[in-house]
């Protein structure tokens, strides 16, 4: 198996985040039925569902605002739950604190869940800010990590973790 270090805007075909609608509209959330993810739905695992979902004329009146499609590493770049992650198990849009990324075809976004995951302290070493400290993107777009070449050798790895941590 074979490792180069990779830079994380290298390994993406994307890397975003999204914004807040006013949430006194009622036009933004009001029988919404597409996903909004806020940070506080991130739970270290895959994400099934959000407890938010705003409607069509937000994600029009905001430019910001876009759908991420399945399986997008999010995470948190500030706040309580600054350095949380989660896989996208659906399409989302997500708040202003969050940090997406949509892998290219040639990595595995399981593998680097679990590579973001095992390297959580050291991103939240990069944090700076004194009372709120935060993740900037551009500081999640310049991580390099070593990865394994072929997508095929960090499915397996993703794989043999899968297993192992369901045992846990």
């Amino acid at each position: 198996m074979n490792f180069s270090r990779v830079k994380v805007s290298f390994a993406a075909d994307l890397i975003g985040s999204g914004t807040t609608p006013l949430s006194n509209n009622a036009n933004y959330y009001e029988k919404g039925s597409i996903n909004w993810l806020m940070t506080g739905d991130l739970n270290d695992g895959d994400i099934l569902n959000t407890r938010r979902k705003i409607t069509l004329n937000a994600l029009d009146q905001y430019p910001t605002l876009r759908q991420y499609p399945k399986n997008c590493l999010v995470i948190a770049m500030y706040g309580a739950t600054i350095g949380k992650l989660g896989l996208l198990k659906i399409s989302s849009t997500v708040n202003q604190a969050a940090c997406v990324i949509q892998f290219s075809e040639t990595h595995d976004p399981k593998f680097w869940f679990y590579l973001f995951l095992s390297k959580r302290e050291f991103i939240l070493s990069l944090s700076c800010g004194g009372g709120q400290p935060n993740i900037s993107k551009e500081t999640v777009k310049s991580l390099r990590f070593n990865v394994p070449n072929l997508i095929k050798d960090q499915i397996l790895i993703s794989k043999y973790l899968d297993k192992k941590t369901e045992k846990i």
